[in-house]
């Protein structure tokens, strides 16, 4: 990781939500335009995990405890604590229930049927010999057109995929990472790296195609995006649209079970 990099990884948190400066926010938008890790940095902030809310309800068992204490009735008191442990046990089984439906099972599935990312002994014809696991999360695998990466989160964790068109050189051509929406709904945040794709506004700003859509093709913004930079990226779009829907699509034949 670059020097630059990593200064920008401090201002993304600010610049995902649109309260960093604007002298901030140029530098940020010319590196992302260059960088493919920073941009699926940025992307990723927008599949982090949501913990399950605690609602006031849920905590009303605890506030036994202090009562019990400037009673002082032993009683009560082991009575609070042994509540306030039941409510903890009762939140931590559902906490880990939701992450495995709502986090395990969904980015599991993109990894079915491949093997974690491995290195290999050989025999002396050639032949894999074993496969030595380097990490069990992680899946990575090629089919000639894309790059396909897929982190299966661990306790509590998030996950990632993305799928990266890759030219004839192993170049790479375009980014897709694939989130889930409200509703469980899939979204897709599409970008084009290369010097080719990039333009200037008004402000002599650098940018890079960036769009976010589901799978009838519909666009979606970032809540920190101004309207003129909406518009901007709508008008875009319409350029793009073509090669969107290939990748969108060619997502959708790797995964079928994306609807």
């Amino acid at each position: 990781m670059s020097k630059q990099c990593k200064i920008v990884e401090d201002l993304l948190p600010l610049y995902h939500d649109g309260v960093c400066s604007e002298e901030s926010r140029q530098m940020v938008d010319e590196h992302l335009a260059q960088c493919e890790d920073c941009r699926k940095m940025l992307g990723q902030m927008d599949c982090e995990l949501v913990s399950p809310i605690v609602k006031d309800a849920d905590i009303k068992p605890l506030k036994s405890i202090n009562k019990a204490v400037k009673k002082g009735k032993k009683k009560a008191l082991i009575a609070g604590i042994s509540i306030a442990l039941a409510v903890m046990i009762v939140l931590f089984a559902g906490a880990s229930i939701w992450w495995y439906a709502q986090e395990y099972t969904y980015y599991a599935a993109f990894a079915e049927g491949k093997t974690p990312d491995s290195v290999y002994e050989y025999n002396e014809d050639g032949s894999i010999k074993q496969a030595v696991v380097v990490d069990a999360d992680k899946y990575t695998w090629y089919d000639g057109t894309y790059r396909y990466e897929v982190t299966v989160p661990s306790f509590l964790d998030s996950g990632y995929v993305s799928m990266t068109r890759l030219d004839n050189n192993e170049a790479e051509q375009s980014d897709l990472v694939i989130c889930r929406g409200e509703g469980n709904k899939y979204l897709f945040h599409v970008g084009f790296t290369g010097t080719e794709h990039f333009w200037y506004d008004t402000d002599g700003l650098i940018h890079s195609p960036y769009f976010m859509v589901d799978t009838a093709l519909n666009l979606y913004f970032p809540d920190h995006w101004t309207e003129d930079t909406r518009q901007e990226m709508t008008a875009k779009f319409e350029e793009y649209k073509d090669e969107v829907r290939v990748l969108v699509y060619d997502a959708m034949a790797m995964w079928p079970f994306i609807k």
